[in-house]
């Protein structure tokens, strides 16, 4: 089962990017280390997860080799997938 803290509509992997986005609808907001540790779980090579809820981009989980750990951007620093 997938957990990221509350209840997913629906959520995407794409093994050939190695990214992820969960959807959420109501206002709920995930938990960024149970939404991380589930995606891993599925792709142990996943480097980006991006959330929406009520289909608005909400936030993109980051992972940043340099610093060996995850970082969260607000929606306003993605586009179309890409860090602005």
């Amino acid at each position: 089962m997938f957990n990221c803290g509350v209840v997913a509509d629906f959520i995407s992997v794409d093994f050939n990017s190695n990214t992820g986005a969960l959807h959420l609808s109501g206002g709920r907001i995930p938990d960024m280390g149970k939404t991380i540790a589930s995606f891993t779980a599925i792709n142990k090579d996943i480097k980006a997860i991006d959330t929406f809820i009520d289909g608005n981009p909400d936030t993109r989980y980051l992972y940043v080799a340099s610093v060996e750990d995850w970082q969260a951007f607000p929606p306003f620093k993605f586009v179309f997938g890409e860090i602005k």
